[in-house]
């Protein structure tokens, strides 16, 4: 998930980061979902393993995020 994400998108022209971004996020919130739902049911392990699975997701949304910001630090 490393490749440049700075491509742009047929149509509207816009950074394919953000569709990989929602993607990820989308991702990582299902995996919090089913999380949640495992945690209720009491399923330890599976529950571990989704929290991870939604980690990493999110992990990986910050890095397409990454190739939005400035890189002199600057901006929000």
């Amino acid at each position: 998930m490393t490749a440049a994400l700075t491509t742009m998108r047929a149509g509207d022209g816009a950074p394919l980061a953000h569709l990989q971004i929602a993607e990820r996020a989308g991702l990582a919130a299902r995996y919090a979902e089913a999380a949640s739902s495992l945690a209720d049911a009491g399923d330890t392990a599976a529950m571990v393993h989704a929290l991870g699975c939604a980690g990493r997701a999110i992990l990986a949304a910050i890095e397409a995020a990454r190739t939005l910001r400035p890189t002199d630090g600057g901006g929000r």
